[in-house]
């Protein structure tokens, strides 16, 4: 299942973890032909974990687009 995806985890408010369980981070996804979604990312963290960086980096984003998923879509 990770083919196809990565997953930058970041802090928000000194924490990674959402309030929903999951982990916050910064999906990307790299093979849309393997129908790979922005959700798979939470599988993939879920099951291989992650390391933090040496030092953290900052980024600064620009929102694309606002999800309107709800954890009961994913099933």
């Amino acid at each position: 299942m990770s083919a196809g995806v990565q997953a930058l985890v970041v802090l928000i408010g000194a924490m990674t973890d959402c309030s929903d369980g999951s982990t916050f981070h910064i999906t990307r996804l790299l093979d849309r032909g393997r129908r790979r979604r922005p959700a798979d990312s939470n599988d993939v963290i879920a099951r291989l974990g992650w390391r933090p960086l040496a030092e953290p980096v900052p980024v600064r984003l620009c929102p694309m687009r606002v999800a309107t998923e709800t954890p009961s879509d994913r099933s």
